[in-house]
């Protein structure tokens, strides 16, 4: 998203990104965490995302609508929504004073809200965000939060630590085609029964116009947990590959 345009000239806003994107899933298995998966694999996904850097730091915000037949196993769930909402307030800019160190490029402090209707899923997320300088980057983050959550059925109602790493890497060069990477990845100390938690989501688009307003390419969605004793227990890793369609605004 780094590499679009959309620059805006208020005083507020420095940088901005706004996109729209259509996916599909040949193989979305079920997931019992997220519900955005079902029997048949056969899953399409529709998404809006915004971004900015701004005056008092960055805002990102998020919106993933997901459609197919009996999502998460429940019959006759065949929709369901994500919205993720991520402003940062970076110390530099509200001090007037330089706080880095190292390649840390900046100290934010953040809240990260999340919100779904599959079980009634509702995250409040406080923390502390760190942007980096680091080769080879467009743009990378880490997160550290205190995390509280509530859905259908939690039993646990302490907090844990959430965090989170997010990057842009430099286009990688194949066979003279220029190939955006970018990546997030999770790692949730569940307090619950399904254990430790981790995601993985790297991107792989290219730019199919000379504007650079359109691209496609392919998603991969990783989420790894530990199942209680009353699904059977062990591991369990759900890899969903989703081909993607992408205009930018």
């Amino acid at each position: 998203m780094m590499t679009s345009t959309g620059v805006s000239a208020d005083d507020y806003i420095q940088f901005q990104v706004n996109a729209v994107a259509a996916g599909y899933s040949w193989d979305a298995d079920e997931d019992i965490l997220y519900g955005n998966g079902n029997e048949s694999g056969e899953v399409s996904q529709l998404q809006y995302e915004h971004f900015d850097v701004n005056k008092f730091g960055r805002n990102w915000f998020d919106l993933e609508h997901t459609f197919g037949n009996n999502l998460g196993g429940i019959p006759g769930n065949d929709s369901t929504y994500v919205i993720f909402a991520n402003p940062a307030f970076s110390l530099s800019k509200l001090s007037g004073a330089n706080i880095s160190l190292g390649p840390i490029s900046d100290v934010m402090a953040s809240y990260r809200y999340e919100k779904s209707d599959y079980g009634s899923f509702e995250a409040n997320n406080y923390g502390i965000l760190l942007t980096w300088d680091i080769p080879g980057f467009q743009w990378f983050e880490t997160d550290f939060y205190y995390r509280k959550t509530d859905f259908d059925g939690n039993t646990a109602r302490d907090g844990n630590l959430f965090s989170r790493i997010f990057y842009q890497a430099n286009d990688i060069n194949i066979a003279g085609i220029a190939v955006k990477h970018m990546a997030t990845i999770i790692f949730n100390d569940r307090k619950d029964d399904f254990g430790n938690e981790y995601v993985f989501r790297p991107d792989f688009f290219v730019f199919l116009n000379e504007a650079k307003t359109l691209d496609a390419g392919l998603r991969f969605d990783i989420h790894h947990f530990e199942n209680p004793d009353f699904l059977g227990g062990g591991d369990e890793t759900v890899f969903t590959p989703r081909a993607m369609v992408r205009y930018y605004f």
